[in-house]
Parts: structure tokens; sequence; C-alpha cells
């Protein structure tokens, strides 16, 4: 048997289409690829518990090889269990550095859960913005609340 050219296309088409679908969420969303020079969050050491009524601290950086923007470098959102904060927004003072900036940290973060909070997962997560508007990758941290 032999394969024309259109065959040989079509077949090809056909697993680059798989490929390509098998990279999308469970939701079939479908995953963007983010530029080489996107902002990067890094969270260093982050814990994983947090009793009720105490707050935790771990440091949090921001690299933006095009500078980090003036307003909401950093985007905060934290899911609680059963609801979602408003999304807080960070301007580079608050890390000590300032517009343009390449490197905004590490600066502390400090988290905390009140005494009579919800037991269960909370997630943080953090995206970082750059002066052109282009966001980070998502970093999530999991922390797990207890009394």
């Amino acid at each position: 048997m032999s394969w024309g050219r259109r065959q040989v296309i079509g077949l090809i088409g056909g697993i680059l289409g798989l490929g390509l679908a098998a990279c999308g969420g469970d939701d079939g969303s479908v995953l963007a690829v983010i530029p080489p020079e996107a902002p990067v969050v890094t969270v260093f050491n982050p814990p994983t518990t947090i009793r009720l009524g105490e707050t935790v601290v771990f440091p949090v950086q921001v690299n933006a090889s095009r500078g980090v923007q003036q307003f909401n470098f950093l985007q905060i959102t934290v899911e609680e269990p059963n609801q979602t904060r408003p999304t807080e927004s960070i301007d580079p003072s608050a890390f000590g550095c300032q517009v343009g900036d390449t490197v905004c940290g590490p600066a502390d973060f400090a988290f905390r859960v009140g005494a009579d909070a919800r037991t269960g997962t909370y997630r943080i997560t953090f995206i970082g913005f750059d002066q052109t508007g282009q966001g980070s990758v998502p970093v999530t941290v999991f922390l797990s609340a207890f009394r």
C-alpha cells in the first residue's frame, strides 16, 4: 500500500491534534505558552501547616527581566475552605523595590489564620507582573490549617 501526500499530512495532523488535545486541563481548557521572558515568582520554603490563630511567614521573590510594573506587580489570591477572598494586589514598594527593578525581594510574606477560622486547606496563589503586563505562571502554596 502506498501513502499519498494528503494521507500522510492528514495522519500527521491527526497525531499532532491528539498530542495538543492531551495538553489541555481537565476542564477542557488549553494550556498557554508562557514566553521565556515572563516574570517568575519564587516562594522559599513555604510551610505546609498552620495552627488556627497563628501566623506563618515565608519569603517571596519576583524576577522580571523587563522590570516590575508600577502598581499591582504581585497579585495574591487566597482560597479558604468553602470561600475565596478577593485578590489582593501588592505594589513594589511593599517589597522594598521600585518600578523597573528586575529582582524584587525576597521579602517576607505573612499569612494569618484566625482562631475561629475553619480547619482545612488554604491555597495562596501568587502571580507576578512586569511592565508590559505579562504575568508569571501562578505559584500556589497549600497550607493545612488545624486546631
